[in-house]
């Protein structure tokens, strides 16, 4: 009974009113000095080191990714679990009540620190905590700490009267004698509006989450909720006895307890941490095979860092541009490397991503070193942050000079197509518009010999050869005008965007064709919209299909009788677009109507099957679409639609 005796009353110790926090832990630490370690100790000091490892760990987990809120709250966690454990191992030993009292003090202060970790924890790692229970639940546990430090008693015991010995699964331990204080259930309470506000966000994470979340949620609540049942049931053994006068049954084992919540945390953590471990593995298979593909696909990656305005991009990608390798990337040295009719566009195109839907799609040149041009294709997705902040841009950019310079010359071979079209079409209208020349050159001529005549008497008729002259006007304007369009339809030049009024186009379409149609006997009734909004376009090109159209309706119609030889050309604004219908009453449409655009299908004898597909392509060109549609009672009709111009703001 030595070593019992030294717990009891040892000559070397302090009187019991002038024994603090630091004179029981030296005491605590005199006598463990003198006595073998016992397996309580072992025990608590156990816990209280894979607490204090698991801290550690899970604190430099946060530091190496501060977005990892949750390991920093447990981290909390599991180190206030180990200060706790070592104030319990010293509680459970200590002799006088002076000593237990400023211990179980500032195990009032672990406790508070173990709770407010808790609540942080289950709302980074579940986050559907309810703010009401967190902020009750902490100002209880306020109060709790604030009347374990009152002067006198403390939070749980009015006063200790003693230190008694009592033999616990055959070790010898101290349990204090004393009065309990009716504050206690303030504490319990605390401890079951801990695990309802933790049940609570679980039960919100079951029905809000999927099979992965639902996991979570039972785990952390069920390691919860042992936890607060492992403590009423130690406050019943240690408080019990007390309440009727004697002393504690048990010793404090809140350590063991809150153990099964670092287990259940311990377990999530780790689980997630393997998770991401595979991810990372995972992460590093896809890079590679991505990095293969792009370089088989000969992309180029690149990542813009928006904050730091600093752009990283694949080697492949620093040769496409002319970057040398090394050389810092940035914005203002990307544009520099760009031709300068580009730059403007491409910055543009590069804000509206920042500021609209985050996405930046371009194609630009690139002014090589050695004077050569290069074309590239750009594709970039805008990663936003919380307040909707630029974060970064990443995209992927292609050599597309092979496709540029291969539509480049489509387009130029489908402009001199078209023009051979047009020069075909205008042979076959020679005869009437010789016609149309040759008329008001004759009365041109006729009205000169006449005024010759009116000048040659005397006196001379001065009026009468004033409206000859006039007529002479009129009429060299007329085949001035003739002249001009046959011209305007016989160059061969680049396409010019323009505004064009389409009831313009067909005006000037129908005086053009007015003598062929006059001498195939076709009547023209035209109903043009009154208002109708212009359209961007090539006003020749336009004319062009138009033209071709009513040559194909008047072509449709020559076997009908004279009286049944009617073309109606309308046109139309709707949905934002403008529409032309050209409506002949002649033989009508094969039965598939769209091989009529098939190049070479022609139904005339010595038609070659051209102009029609010509046609969809300029209008096709133009942002608009061409098609046809039989007429149930007779004919065909052809409608083509382009959208209308805006209006740019005043």
């Amino acid at each position: 009974m030595r070593g019992l005796e030294d717990y009891v009353g040892g000559a070397t110790r302090p009187p019991a009113d002038r024994l603090g926090f630091r004179d029981a832990i030296a005491d605590y630490n005199h006598r463990f000095s003198r006595h073998r370690m016992s397996w309580i100790t072992v025990i608590w000091f156990t816990a209280a080191g894979a607490c204090l490892t698991l801290g550690v760990l899970h604190f430099l987990v946060w530091c190496w990714d501060r977005s990892l809120r949750a390991s920093l709250w447990f981290s909390g966690v599991a180190l206030s679990v180990a200060a706790i454990a070592g104030i319990e191992n010293a509680i459970m030993h200590a002799n006088t009540p002076a000593a237990f009292l400023a211990l179980h003090r500032w195990g009032h202060v672990a406790f508070f620190f173990i709770t407010i970790c808790i609540v942080g924890f289950v709302q980074s790692y579940f986050r559907t905590g309810r703010r009401w229970l967190i902020w009750t639940l902490i100002a209880l546990r306020v109060l709790v700490l604030g009347l374990a430090f009152v002067p006198g008693p403390t939070f749980n015991f009015r006063e200790v009267t003693a230190m008694v010995p009592f033999q616990f699964f055959g070790e010898t331990l101290m349990a204090p004698r004393g009065v309990p204080t009716p504050w206690e259930p303030a504490g319990e309470a605390s401890g079951l509006l801990l695990v309802a506000f933790v049940a609570d966000a679980a039960v919100r994470l079951w029905w809000k989450g999927g099979r992965r979340e639902r996991q979570r949620a039972l785990v952390v609540g069920s390691g919860v909720a042992l936890f607060v049942f492992s403590c009423f049931a130690n406050s019943i053994l240690v408080h019990g006895g007390i309440a009727h006068g004697g002393v504690a049954r048990a010793p404090y084992f809140i350590t063991l307890s809150f153990l099964f919540i670092v287990a259940a945390m311990a377990f999530e953590l780790s689980r997630d941490m393997m998770h991401a471990a595979r991810m990372v593995e995972e992460l590093r298979e896809n890079e590679e095979s991505m990095s293969l593909a792009a370089r088989a696909a000969q992309l180029a990656l690149w990542r813009w860092d928006i904050s730091h305005d600093d752009i990283w991009v694949s080697p492949n990608g620093r040769g496409l541009y002319g970057i040398v390798a090394g050389e810092p990337v940035t914005l203002l040295r990307f544009l520099e490397t760009l031709h300068p009719d580009d730059r403007e566009a491409t910055r543009q195109a590069v804000q509206g991503a920042l500021e609209g839907g985050g996405t930046f799609n371009a194609e630009y040149r690139v002014a090589l070193p050695n004077g050569g041009v290069r074309w590239i294709g750009a594709l970039g997705k805008v990663e936003f942050g919380q307040s909707d902040q630029p974060l970064r841009m990443r995209g992927v950019s292609l050599d597309i000079t092979e496709r540029m310079t291969a539509e480049m010359e489509a387009s130029q071979h489908r402009a001199e197509l078209a023009h051979l079209t047009r020069v075909a079409t205008l042979n076959q209208l020679s005869g009437s518009l010789a016609h149309e020349l040759n008329q008001p050159l004759a009365i041109i001529l006729s009205n000169a010999q006449a005024a010759q005549r009116l000048l040659a008497q005397s006196p001379p008729d001065i009026a009468e050869v004033s409206e000859i002259l006039a007529d002479i006007v009129g009429e060299d304007r007329r085949a001035g005008e003739v002249i001009h369009r046959l011209r305007a339809l016989l160059k061969r030049g680049e396409t010019v965007v323009l505004p064009v009024s389409l009831n313009a186009v067909i005006e000037e379409v129908l005086q053009l064709t007015h003598g062929d149609l006059m001498a195939r006997g076709v009547v023209v009734r035209c109903d043009p919209l009154d208002g109708l909004p212009e359209v961007e376009g090539d006003r020749v090109q336009l004319q062009q299909v138009l033209l071709n159209l009513i040559l194909n309706a008047a072509d449709s119609m020559s076997a009908n009788p004279p009286r049944e030889r009617r073309l109606h050309l309308v046109t139309a604004h709707r949905n934002g677009a403008v529409r032309v219908s050209v409506h002949d009453e002649g033989c009508g449409l094969p039965a598939d109507a769209e091989k009529v655009f098939h190049p070479f299908f022609t139904t005339k004898p010595h038609g070659l099957g051209l102009g029609l597909p010509i046609c969809r392509a300029i209008i096709d060109a133009h942002g608009g679409k061409l098609w046809s549609e039989a007429d149930p009672a007779s004919g065909s009709v052809f409608h083509f639609e382009l959208p209308e111009r805006e209006l740019q703001p005043a």
